[in-house]
């Protein structure tokens, strides 16, 4: 798989980008966790990640019981895929974490789906944290791999 694919793939995730790549404190035990957050975090609700000139569409929903879902799509220049998921989420203070728990993934090709599986299913249950910077009480930013990931909120 190609990085540039690979780092497509996982920004998709954070929606759907923490997960997978993202450098940080990582466990494969989805069990380890802060307490969920309560329903006044200001990461609860829909999140939309913005790339100027992308043909990427990513969102990510944080619930207040830190349960999480995520959908992320990409092409038809790049190579096209969808991937929706769910998983668990936590914050402490500015820094988030994501656990993946399920993952599904489809491109045009069915071969192309069977080989990125395996590399999919390495991502789930792998959690991954990073600090994020706040832009007012609608749009954060995630520095994942020196490059920022843009979130505006859903409204």
């Amino acid at each position: 798989m190609s990085k540039k694919f690979s780092n497509i793939l996982i920004g998709g995730i954070l929606a759907a980008g923490l997960a997978g790549c993202q450098k940080g404190a990582t466990s494969s035990d989805a069990a380890q966790s802060s307490p969920p957050p309560t329903a006044s975090s200001k990461f609860v609700g829909t999140w939309k990640h913005v790339a100027s000139g992308s043909e990427s569409n990513a969102t990510l929903t944080f619930n207040s019981d830190g349960t999480m879902s995520f959908t992320a799509s990409n092409g038809p220049k790049l190579q096209p895929y969808s991937e929706k998921g769910i998983g668990k989420w936590d914050a402490n203070g500015n820094q988030l974490s994501m656990t993946p728990l399920s993952i599904e993934i489809q491109t045009p090709s069915p071969a192309t789906t069977a080989k990125l599986m395996p590399y999919v299913k390495k991502q789930e249950k792998v959690r991954s944290s990073a600090p994020v910077i706040w832009k007012g009480n609608d749009e954060f930013v995630v520095t994942r791999d020196k490059a920022d990931q843009d979130f505006q909120r859903v409204k």
